[in-house]
């Protein structure tokens, strides 16, 4: 008896271990379809457009400390039907590189002004280069 409750056992697991990549698959497949559109830009109708790209140097609170930095600031437009765009902008200099992102969601036609804080170079950065790519661009 007890063998046999033994083979019944490992069959279960057999059969779980195969339905559950089909799980999977069926989950995946109706995030993707439900929300993966709306969420994701490179499958987005919008075309993201950069204009008056600038840098400013200056002093913000980051933990509620003062801490010197750039802000990188950017207009985003819309150039395409209504959609979401990534939104990428960097900054390098002597002590390295760094990066942020943000997915924004743009009606067609819309513009909107954007300000990201890099932090991490101290006062005594040099060859500060910095930029913004979009996804999708236009």
């Amino acid at each position: 008896m007890r063998d046999s409750f033994e083979t019944s056992t490992k069959q279960q697991t057999t059969i779980r271990r195969k339905t559950s990549p089909l799980i999977a698959v069926v989950t995946l497949s109706a995030t993707i379809l439900f929300t993966g559109y709306k969420g994701c830009a490179a499958l987005s109708d919008a075309k993201g457009e950069v204009s008056n790209l600038r840098k400013k140097e200056e002093v913000k609170l980051m933990n509620n400390e003062p801490d010197y930095g750039y802000t990188v600031s950017v207009t985003v437009k819309n150039v395409g039907k209504a959609g979401v765009i990534e939104i990428k902008p960097w900054l390098t200099s002597s002590e390295g590189e760094w990066n942020r992102a943000r997915t924004m969601e743009f009606t067609a036609g819309e513009s909107k002004d954007l300000t990201f804080f890099f932090h991490e170079p101290t006062i005594n950065a040099t060859d500060i280069e910095y930029g913004v790519d979009v996804l999708p661009k236009s």
